[in-house]
């Protein structure tokens, strides 16, 4: 290392305060590394070596005049961070104004940041974390990250903006004003890139105090972070006699809510407070935030005997509400929060009401944060709306979040809260069943980023779901249950969580007797789609004692009542469709999907072919009824349009004089009850 001294002793003439007269010595302190001293500390996975002759950083050759510092992540840098510092606090003591000169190279790829900071802050980590630069402490940074350069802490564009290229980087602070500029040139075409010398700007970091540290971090493995050379430290210093002052920091009941801190400062010159002075401040258990409100520091005199006190007086922050509903009416999440806090809130990706689905869209526009929102620097009380829309082609019948069954245990951490719906996970540490489902044919669908978890279906494996660290979405083959059957899973942990399930229904069971059968579903039910052998009918008239039935041909609505006839009795698979159309008004017959109580005489329901007048009871879920609107006890059955109704004596007595031939075209001989074709009309037999 050659170091040079070059003290100037210059006693100033020009008075800084009226009959005062100021003196002023200044030294500059220059690094060329020339004696083989890297100077530099290396705290954390980097090495800090002197380097001569041609070096290349990321693919570029830099040829060296003489001898510089090259920085080098470890093979173990994105395990944490590199970090190397210099702190020249020694060269400071009654530091007026410092000015920091160096020359460096920055690798576009090796993620490198070089701060000028407050090295009583900064300390030998830069407060930094993995992949994470902290700015606290720092006055000026220059660097890249995995996407951008950046000068000043702003954001100047892409990474090579001030990667791959000699750079002349000048930052001179005013420590008394809290203020400082800087410059950056392309040393190999002379352009200055960079240049606020005219404007004179803040601290990048409002709790750096003073400048007396230079240091570098960075986080790619085995990467070349940069050079750096001809580092000058130049600082002028104030002799005027000196003397510490006090700085309080008192609620409005003149309470303490943070340490007082003592500074010093020329004997007679006024008092500036730090931004940092006057920035938001929390209590020791953050149940209390302060706003600050006014100081006496205006006049203020740094008295000899050290006798001067400016006290910083805060106020308590409002407090807001704060509620997330959505357009379903449903309350999501509420809560209260300090005045210019961010209010993160999460939802559930999707919601299952009235047995329609719906999904919300993503939140936030990171490509995490899928169900997470944020409502910045709350100012007022807030009621925030997420608006869901209807899923199409869907079939849902059951939906829950993880967190939300019966008997989970929630999992949550910082990867869940960004990556998984409404921010959690669970798992079962024991198996238990989370819901039955009645007989039918299904599909199951379920969300995770760790391990694996089974879901099984009354014992038998479903579905393994799995992950490895990233969020997957998997949904099982069809599977058939033939009666009330557990839904329940394999028992998991923190390593082995799931996100939601999703069941879907693609066809249901229904029995139909031979004379037809009452139906309802709460699923949509497409009646475009039935087995060959089964139609579909609504009762589109009564009068004079006659039902009429009317053949339906479309997808029809949740709950909608129907009549099933098919060729033969028996179970068939009835298709359910994602959604269907609303019949209601064409359609006398009324669905029930949950058990309905019934007075006498209030209601007719289908019985041998006939509607009949009920006694009082209960008309079972997934039956029709039809609404007494007529006196007669019961009614006769009639088709509209091209079916007619017919008995089996009026066939087999031959008076029709055409074959019989049954839905699929084959003869008839003796038809017993049930749909036929009779010259080319469909008939009933009843």
């Amino acid at each position: 290392m050659k170091k040079q001294l070059l003290t100037k002793m210059l006693l100033m003439a020009a008075a800084l305060f009226v009959g005062t007269s100021a003196s002023w010595a200044q030294t500059v302190t220059t690094y060329d590394f020339e004696d083989g001293n890297a100077l530099f500390t290396a705290d954390s996975r980097i090495t800090a070596t002197v380097v001569s002759g041609t070096q290349t950083i990321y693919n570029e050759n830099f040829d060296l005049d003489g001898k510089a510092v090259k920085f080098t992540g470890a093979g173990n840098a994105q395990n944490g961070y590199s970090f190397a510092h210099y702190n020249f606090s020694s060269l400071c003591d009654k530091a007026a104004k410092v000015k920091v000169e160096f020359e460096t190279v920055l690798g576009n790829g090796a993620r490198s940041i070089i701060s000028i900071g407050d090295a009583s802050v900064r300390g030998t980590t830069g407060n930094s974390s993995k992949g994470t630069y902290s700015n606290k402490g720092a006055i000026f940074r220059i660097g890249t990250d995995k996407s951008n350069s950046y000068v000043n802490g702003a954001n100047v564009g892409g990474t090579t903006v001030v990667s791959q290229k000699w750079l002349k980087v000048t930052v001179e602070v005013d420590e008394v004003k809290k203020t400082y500029t800087y410059s950056v040139v392309d040393k190999g075409t002379s352009t200055e890139l960079y240049n606020n010398g005219e404007n004179p700007i803040s601290f990048y970091s409002s709790d750096a105090t003073n400048c007396t540290q230079i240091d570098i971090f960075g986080y790619i493995n085995n990467s070349y972070m940069g050079l750096i050379d001809n580092l000058i430290i130049t600082v002028t210093k104030d002799d005027r006699e000196q003397a510490n002052y006090t700085v309080n920091f008192l609620d409005e009941s003149s309470n303490p809510i943070k340490e007082a801190v003592i500074r010093s400062g020329a004997v007679g010159d006024g008092i500036t407070l730090l931004p940092a002075d006057k920035e938001p401040l929390w209590n020791n258990g953050k149940t209390q935030k302060y706003f600050y409100k006014s100081d006496n520091s205006e006049g203020a005199k740094i008295a000899a005997n050290g006798s001067t006190v400016v006290n910083v007086i805060y106020r308590d922050a409002i407090v807001y509400d704060y509620t997330v509903t959505d357009n379903l009416g449903n309350s999501l999440a509420s809560g209260t929060q300090f005045e210019g806090e961010d209010v993160a809130f999460y939802v559930p990706y999707f919601a299952f009401k009235a047995g329609r689905f719906y999904k919300t869209p993503k939140l936030s526009s990171g490509t995490l944060s899928y169900g997470q929102g944020t409502l910045s620097g709350i100012s007022a009380d807030a009621n925030i709306t997420v608006t869901y829309t209807e899923e199409e082609n869907t079939n849902v019948v059951f939906y829950s979040e993880a967190e939300s069954l019966t008997g989970i245990t929630i999992y949550e951490d910082g990867f869940t809260n960004v990556r998984m719906s409404n921010g959690k996970a669970g798992y079962y540490e024991t198996e238990t069943a989370f819901t039955n489902l009645p007989a039918g044919t299904y599909t199951l669908t379920a969300a995770t980023r760790a391990g694996e978890t089974t879901f099984y279906a009354g014992g038998t494996d479903v579905m393994t779901l799995s992950s490895t660290g990233s969020v997957t979405t998997m949904t099982s083959d069809p599977f058939v249950l033939t009666g009330a059957t557990d839904i329940s899973t394999s028992v998991g942990g923190i390593s082995a969580y799931f996100d939601y399930v999703i069941i879907r229904c693609t066809s249901i069971p229904v029995t139909i007797a031979a004379t037809g059968s009452s139906f309802a579903s709460a699923f949509a039910i497409d009646c475009a789609n039935l087995p060959a052998n089964v139609t579909a009918y609504k009762v589109s008239a009564v009068a004079d004692s006659k039902a009429t039935l009317t053949e339906v041909t479309e997808a029809v609505a949740p709950g909608t009542g129907l009549i099933l006839m098919a060729t033969a009795a028996g179970s068939y698979d009835i298709p359910v469709a994602a959604t269907g159309n609303d019949i209601s008004a064409t359609n006398k017959l009324v669905g029930v999907t949950a058990d309905k109580a019934i007075t006498a005489d209030a209601a007719y329901g289908l019985k041998n072919g006939k509607f009949v007048k009920l006694n009082a009871g209960t008309i079972p879920a997934g039956k029709a009824y039809l609404p007494a609107a007529v006196s007669a006890p019961e009614l006769d059955i009639v088709f509209d349009g091209n079916t007619t109704g017919i008995s089996a004596t009026l066939v087999n007595s031959e008076k029709v004089n055409s074959d019989v031939y049954d839905l699929q075209g084959r003869k008839v001989m003796n038809p017993t009850k049930g749909l036929y074709i009779v010259n080319g009309k469909k008939f009933a037999v009843k």
